[in-house]
């Protein structure tokens, strides 16, 4: 069950974020290493939650980051950040600055629980899209059984999704529309793929 400490930290995310959170975390709550983990799925694996909410970013790290990766994180991406530093719902992921890749030289530290890391995914997925190379790559979700959608923001804040090849999906204007079409696409996609399993967690909080 959500704590008071829990109920705070969710309400400080972006509001779709917040509020699906809150809305499944009736369910088992963990929150080792600070990162805030929602609704165990068992059906998945042991060590599979629902839900991630990292521990937020510092402000100080930022320029580090950018500087030793050659990338720039857009304000609008800044923010969220701030607030947690990467992010996980159902399928869909939202990559952070993994703190292995904040030193010099940078290491990916799997040893504990971290988000999945801005600078790697943009080095080593980004090109298979086919956008426009000045794009910051944050996210990405299950699309159907076989593809896979990136995230993509503009320059001028622009948030784009595009399949494998160059193929676009959809664009919004709003980090926070963004977020609440994705979320409920990926929960969409999740009650697809384990509709028994779903159908129990929902019966479980009633």
């Amino acid at each position: 069950m959500l704590q008071q400490k829990h109920q705070r930290r969710l309400k400080r995310l972006p509001r779709p974020l917040a509020k699906i959170c809150v809305r499944f975390g009736k369910a088992r709550v963990d929150d080792r290493d600070d990162a805030l983990r929602l609704l165990h799925q068992p059906w998945e694996g042991p060590e599979s939650y629902a839900f991630w909410v990292f521990p937020p970013a510092k402000k100080r790290d930022f320029k580090t980051y950018q500087k030793l990766h050659q990338i720039k994180i857009p304000e609008i991406y800044r923010e969220f950040l701030l607030l947690s530093n990467g992010f996980q719902a159902f399928d869909l992921d939202l990559f952070g600055m993994s703190y292995g890749m904040l030193k010099d030289p940078p290491l990916l530290d799997r040893s504990g629980f971290q988000c999945l890391d801005l600078s790697t995914a943009n080095r080593t997925e980004k090109h298979s899209y086919e956008v426009d190379p000045e794009w910051l790559m944050f996210g990405g979700r299950c699309y159907s059984d076989n593809e896979n959608c990136g995230y993509f923001l503009s320059e001028t804040g622009a948030i784009s999704s595009y399949l494998e090849g160059g193929k676009k999906v959809q664009q919004w204007r709003s980090f926070e529309r963004f977020l609440a079409s994705e979320i409920a696409a990926a929960e969409k996609f999740a009650r697809m793929e384990y509709p028994e399993e779903w159908n129990q967690v929902d019966k479980d909080m009633i």
